[in-house]
């Protein structure tokens, strides 16, 4: 839900609200939403409007540091196993939010550095601050960590969601949609690129579980796909509004040529869009 909320932000009208207020919001959020938050909450901030931003980070002096990872480590472990959710301490904080146009009023630091509190504001000389949507780079993988995310594969292993660009495609190239199961994503990428198939992927949000279990569990749906339109600023690298959406795309990986890879997308459903994004 949380995830739905911040792509909702667009809604709102300009120099809208005197003050926003994000607790514990960033750290559930990954690097795209974050910067796709943040641009959004200066645009609806009025120029003379305060922005508290309040969440964990890690510490930046090197003893406290440790202290923060022995304690941390099990409790995030002991949540996950209970909730099957968890979060990740915000790296770079006041860069992050110096970056988006905001001006730091004050900053306060509590249990040894791993909890800040930032105050800011609209920078002075600020304007309209256009959104920051880079690529993301495919996941990368080595012998030990494929062997240990596939032993492991019922805990969520997720990838960034957003948009790779697969050999080199243009604004005319398909779009295919796919979860944020960091395995299928590094598997697809390698076989699109091997083959030279000039496309783009779509990674969409789906707790970083695997596709079988997304598409059973509704991890996958119309959400998911509205947030990695948003979040991806795809609308900046295409012209057309299709999408390929690949139901069970992990037994596709392994065919060696693009009409089977077609003709396996289209046995087992192939779901076309046409989004106004």
């Amino acid at each position: 839900m949380l995830h739905k909320a911040a792509v909702q932000l667009d809604e709102f009208d300009d120099n809208l609200f005197d003050a926003v207020n994000a607790t514990l919001v960033f750290s559930k959020l990954q690097l795209s939403e974050q910067r796709y938050v943040l641009a959004h909450i200066h645009r609806i901030l009025k120029p003379e409007g305060v922005f508290i931003l309040a969440d964990e980070v890690i510490p930046s002096n090197f003893l406290k540091r440790i202290v923060y990872r022995l304690i941390s480590a099990p409790l995030a472990l002991f949540t996950y196993l209970f909730t099957q959710t968890s979060t990740m301490s915000v790296k770079n904080l006041v860069h992050l939010v110096e970056d988006a146009g905001f001006q730091i009023i004050e900053i306060k630091d509590f249990q040894l550095g791993a909890f800040k509190i930032v105050c800011v504001k609209k920078k002075e000389d600020a304007k309209a601050i256009e959104l920051k949507v880079p690529l993301i780079d495919p996941p990368k993988y080595n012998i030990f960590c494929k062997f240990w995310e596939i032993a492991m594969r019922f805990i969520g292993h997720e990838t960034q969601i957003g948009l790779i660009a697969v050999s080199n495609p243009d604004q005319d190239s398909p779009i295919l949609c796919i979860r944020n199961f960091k395995l299928t994503v590094y598997r697809l990428y390698k076989f699109l690129n091997k083959k030279k198939i000039n496309a783009w992927l779509l990674v969409a949000p789906s707790t970083g579980i695997n596709v079988w279990c997304a598409a059973c569990g509704s991890e996958f749906n119309s959400s998911s796909m509205i947030i990695a339109i948003k979040i991806s600023g795809l609308e900046k690298y295409v012209n057309h509004r299709k999408i390929i959406l690949l139901k069970f795309i992990i037994i596709i990986i392994f065919k060696n040529s693009l009409f089977y890879l077609y003709l396996i997308i289209q046995i087992n459903q192939i779901f076309l869009f046409n989004i106004l994004f």
